[in-house]
């Protein structure tokens, strides 16, 4: 999942990877933020304003899975559950990058 929080990491990535790779592209699930600034799904419009009026941007590296098979966020939450929205199969998070 894309996170502010996470960024360290992608600017880790630059700066060891990016000196090895002509082009580094960074693969994500739809559904980007976290708990402090919210959750906004990237294949909905009305999220991807919010997540822009949320200061919630991505690099142009970084590739949005609008088809993902296994998002994260529907594997077998209590929520969805109750709610009656699809629940996922989650595997091994490799198949999503190598699909």
């Amino acid at each position: 999942i894309w996170t502010p929080s996470a960024l360290h990491a992608y600017h880790s990535i630059h700066a060891s990877w990016g000196k090895r790779c002509h082009i580094l592209r960074f693969f994500i699930d739809p559904v980007i933020g976290d708990g402090k600034v919210g959750f906004y799904n990237q294949t909905e419009e009305s999220d991807v304003i919010a997540a822009q009026k949320a200061n919630l941007t991505l690099p142009d590296d970084v590739v949005i899975l609008h088809d993902m098979k296994r998002p994260w966020h529907t594997c077998g939450s209590k929520e969805n559950e109750e709610q009656n929205k699809p629940i996922g199969n989650c595997r091994n998070i490799f198949e999503k990058v190598w699909r």
